[in-house]
């Protein structure tokens, strides 16, 4: 649940990994998980590019491309998404002063994707 690009270590100008680092949330499970945790940093931290094309490069040229089997399994991904999402935007919530969420842009990122997938809702 924790294999995020901070904790890969890679050669220098280019994409081959060298280490793997952080091995203490390291657990046997389906792995949707780790994929849809990936997703969940890549769409708050890529700010630059727009949902479909981090899914593409993600889903298809990453995974798909160049993992030992095909991802399918899109329903689950879809729902880990939300609790990921979930789960960091409380995290946010949790350490950090109310009257400055708006001027973190994590934050703010993770709100928004929050409230685009339906799962927060504004109201007033």
């Amino acid at each position: 649940m924790d294999f995020v690009r901070g904790n890969v270590l890679f050669k220098k100008n280019t994409s081959d990994i060298t280490g793997i680092l952080d091995f203490e949330k390291t657990a046997w499970g389906p792995p949707v998980f780790d994929i849809a945790r990936t997703l969940a940093f890549l769409l708050v931290d890529c700010k630059y590019k727009p949902e479909d094309k981090i899914r593409k490069y993600f889903l298809q040229s990453g995974y798909n491309k160049r993992g030992a089997s095909q991802f399918k399994d899109f329903d689950q991904l879809e729902a880990l998404l939300d609790v990921f999402l979930l789960y960091d935007f409380y995290k946010f919530l949790l350490h950090n002063p109310y009257e400055y969420l708006n001027q973190n842009a994590h934050f703010v990122r993770t709100q928004n994707l929050l409230f685009q997938r339906g799962v927060l809702v504004r109201t007033g």
